[in-house]
């Protein structure tokens, strides 16, 4: 869309992963100090998953955007909440299964995290075909935190940590 030659998207990369990385220190940040000051673990876990998932919401604007520049910013700024949110949910998993479980878990989770990236990207495919653009694409992508937000709410009414 914005015609990048692959020596010039170097720079934009840098900088998404750059700030992708400190999305992810954050998000972790953000429910180890809460819990530092003494709130829950589910309330510090749950408003960390809320914030990473509404820092990606700006990313449904991406499509509109003309500017290279503005484009990289948002979808950095996608990317650092995505990995807050990632940071959270590797935690949250060690939170409500028992030790033994965590890895089988975290494993089941990435295998599912993988699976529905390859699927999307047939999905990505036949929306591009059907409609000849990415804004029903960026807008799924910017509210599925929110959305899976709920479903932690609605599924995991207390996380306690299992000992």
């Amino acid at each position: 869309m914005h015609g990048v030659d692959i020596k010039e998207a170097v720079l934009p990369l840098i900088i998404i992963y750059g700030v992708a990385s400190f999305g992810g220190i954050g998000g972790g940040w953000i429910s180890s100090f809460l819990i530092g000051r003494g709130r829950s673990v589910d309330y510090s876990r749950k408003l960390a998953i809320l914030i990473s998932a509404i820092v990606v919401l700006p990313i449904m604007f991406v499509p509109q955007i003309k500017s290279l520049w503005l484009t990289v910013a948002l979808i950095a700024i996608g990317c650092a909440g995505h990995c807050g949110w990632a940071a959270n949910m590797f935690t949250l998993i060690s939170d409500i299964y028992p030790k033994k479980a965590v890895g089988s878990m975290t494993g089941l989770a990435g295998f599912a995290a993988a699976t529905g990236g390859a699927l999307s990207a047939s999905f990505v495919g036949y929306i591009l075909d059907a409609t000849g653009s990415y804004f029903l694409i960026f807008g799924i992508a910017s509210t599925v935190y929110i959305m899976n937000w709920l479903i932690i709410r609605i599924f995991i009414p207390e996380i306690k940590p299992i000992y």
